[in-house]
């Protein structure tokens, strides 16, 4: 039509299977057609606890939309896992995107490792690295560092410190950055 508006016919197909005890599989699927264009919505996630300390995950998403509902033209993976076993808590996780129409790709990992001290004390480490291949690449790497303090049943202390080092790939050198916080936390 002369005015400039379109008609889009969305096709919206979502499901949800526990087909084990322990595993939950989630789908979705949306296609669309427009007269300009036709973009599809794909999302697949699945869950996995086998024992009741481990924890896994996975999904697989193309051209997901936003809160809004805009569509975002990027591919996404990710996989994770997390463990609680006696002290130790465990989690870890792997991310990458592809935004194939700006050409970048980019790629996230974490690791994460918690011990419980005390009954009223857990101490925390963490490490993330995260990259991104682009024109002017860029890499990142943080590590941290933390401890809480349950003071007694409505009060609880969190320090923690972390050190960041990023690196661009057409600028020489590493930009560290530190941070610090403390914080004092209350039930209600």
């Amino acid at each position: 039509s002369g005015s400039g508006d379109t008609s889009v016919i969305v096709r919206d197909i979502s499901a949800t299977a526990r087909p084990l005890g322990f595993a939950t599989v989630e789908g979705v699927f949306k296609n669309r057609d427009s007269s300009s264009s036709e973009v599809n919505t794909s999302a697949l996630a699945l869950s996995v606890t086998p024992v009741s300390f481990l924890g896994i995950t996975a999904s697989l998403s193309q051209n997901p939309e936003d809160s809004k509902g805009n569509v975002q033209f990027y591919d996404a993976r990710s996989v994770g896992v997390k463990a609680n076993i006696g002290i130790l808590s465990l989690t870890g996780g792997y991310a990458s995107r592809d935004e194939y129409l700006a050409g970048r790709e980019w790629w996230e990992t974490r690791l994460g490792l918690g011990v419980r001290l005390a009954h009223a004390t857990h101490l925390t480490g963490g490490y993330e690295l995260s990259e991104t291949e682009a024109a002017h690449g860029l890499s990142s790497r943080r590590l941290s560092l933390g401890l809480r303090r349950d003071l007694g049943s409505d009060f609880n202390l969190l320090l923690s410190g972390s050190r960041t080092d990023v690196e661009q790939s057409n600028v020489p050198g590493t930009d560290r950055r530190y941070e610090a916080e403390i914080r004092l936390g209350v039930r209600f």
